[in-house]
């Protein structure tokens, strides 16, 4: 008897348990881009001067950034994160503002 009551505490401790859930790697989330883009606007109130491209929302996707993917202009330059060479990005980025570090842009989980 003793030894069924045992199994029975013991195996209460097991059942209580939560699951362990993974939680998905937070760079993994969201479709990113790093982008030199023209800079449109006249600086004023009604017309600030902002990025040519700016997805409407936050998005996941990759359908949020169609407009930009498709821009062929060669002044335009798109690096997608986990595609294109970190020492790529941060090459073609110096050479436009100094001492550009692609670690600042890390992705931050809360």
């Amino acid at each position: 008897m003793r030894f069924l009551w045992c199994i029975l505490l013991l195996s209460a401790s097991v059942f209580g348990q939560h699951p362990v859930r993974r939680e998905a790697d937070a760079t993994a989330r969201y479709y990113r881009l790093i982008c030199l883009v023209h800079l449109v606007g006249s600086g004023k109130h009604t017309d600030p001067i902002r990025p040519e491209y700016v997805p409407a929302a936050v998005d996941a996707a990759r359908h949020a950034f169609d407009a930009i993917l498709a821009d062929k202009r060669p002044e335009i330059r798109v690096f997608e994160i986990g595609k294109d060479s970190r020492a790529a990005i941060e090459a073609e980025m110096q050479k436009h503002k100094a001492g550009f570090d692609l670690s600042k842009f890390a992705v931050v989980a809360r």
